[in-house]
């Protein structure tokens, strides 16, 4: 009976180790889980960032931050108007430190804590924000293009002008040079004429 009794309880305190090994595996095992999902979630935060990035700074100011927001209304990834007003409540959250900038660290604290915690949700929304970032990367491009082009007429309409003006002036000082040389000539001829009365007197 005593020989029974410690079997049995040697068997129910070697289940009772397993079972124990076993929820600490489990354990260690979300922990893991929880800790690669962290990471995933800082890696996609921080691409994003880096693309909200426009003027690539190092952080994100309350323009960027706006024009990022109006981008996604146009985009349709968010409904109603994008307002100041809403842009300085947004930028007020972020910016912990109030310095009138995000940064990299202040961006992924709180979009990591915003955002959907499952999988699929989240890499929609850093999707969405990846194509309104891009949308606003192609407009400033485009912008500047225009800009440099209307620099380029400029200089160009600039140096048509200067060339026009030299010529102008080149053409002025031949006329010049041909009225002096014809003055020159007719008062060569007026003193020959002079010169021959004299002779014939």
């Amino acid at each position: 009976m005593c020989i029974r009794d410690s079997e049995s309880a040697a068997a129910a305190a070697a289940q009772e180790a397993a079972d124990a090994s076993s929820r600490a595996s489990q354990a260690e095992a979300a922990e893991a889980a929880a800790a690669m999902d962290r990471l995933y979630r800082a890696q996609r935060l921080g691409e994003v960032f880096s693309v909200f990035d426009l003027d690539h700074g190092g952080s994100i100011t309350e323009d960027e931050l706006f024009e990022l927001g109006s981008e996604r209304r146009r985009l349709g990834q968010a409904s109603g108007p994008w307002t100041r007003e809403m842009n300085r409540r947004l930028m007020k959250k972020l910016d912990k430190d109030s310095t009138g900038a995000v940064s990299k660290s202040e961006f992924c604290d709180y979009f990591a804590e915003s955002l959907p915690e499952e999988r699929e949700p989240f890499d929609d929304s850093m999707e969405q924000f990846l194509r309104a970032a891009k949308a606003c990367i192609r407009k400033k491009s485009e912008a500047a293009a225009v800009q440099a082009a209307a620099v380029a007429q400029d200089k160009a309409n600039a140096a048509a002008e200067a060339a026009a003006a030299l010529a102008a002036a080149a053409t002025e000082e031949k006329i010049a040079a041909a009225a002096a040389e014809a003055a020159a000539a007719a008062a060569a001829a007026a003193d020959e004429r002079v010169a021959a009365a004299d002779g014939e007197k």
